[in-house]
């Protein structure tokens, strides 16, 4: 494959190549980068491109934006297929998320802390929020919850103290 000039590289201790481009962190697996992390002294909007180092960006990691906290809003691309738990704990100064709209799960503590955060786009296919999801998001004050949702885990939405309208779609089992 062919690696865009900018992107610097070193060796991961899994044996795999680890690269760098903008503030990102990221590998290849499958012919395909997989976000790792964001550096922590980004400030602002972010836009996570869909392609690092030439190739489609896929996946985001585990805890990959935690502890950003200057970030204050973010938009995911359409080409992420997954986001792992806890990838946008601890940023404190985001208000706004932009989830691509075939992300199918919103992971476990995946908004942990961000206690600034007022608005958040779900995407249709949207079927669970795991535990925690949204935990302590003091601001979120309204979510519209897509109709295939089939599954909130307890604790999703704890201590949103200003959450106060919540559609929950009739075929919501659990």
């Amino acid at each position: 494959c062919i690696l865009c000039l900018c992107a610097h590289n070193i060796q991961a201790e899994s044996g795999k190549a680890t690269f760098f481009e903008g503030p990102y962190t990221y590998i290849i697996e499958n012919s395909e980068a997989v976000l790792l992390s964001c550096d922590s002294n980004t400030v602002g909007e972010v836009i996570v491109p869909s392609v690092l180092g030439g190739l489609p960006l896929t996946r985001i990691e585990y805890e990959a934006f935690e502890n950003c906290k200057h970030i204050t809003s973010i938009t995911i691309p359409e080409s992420v297929l997954s986001i792992g738990y806890g990838a946008f704990s601890y940023c404190e100064e985001l208000t706004e998320v932009k989830l691509p709209t075939a992300l199918s799960t919103i992971e476990y503590q995946l908004f942990n802390y961000c206690i600034n955060l007022t608005n958040v786009n779900l995407g249709n296919d949207i079927s669970s929020i795991g535990y925690m999801a949204f935990y302590n998001c003091r601001k979120l004050s309204q979510i519209t919850l897509p109709e295939g949702i089939d599954k909130i885990s307890g604790n999703a939405f704890y201590n949103c103290v200003q959450l106060n309208n919540l559609h929950l779609p009739d075929d919501i089992t659990s």
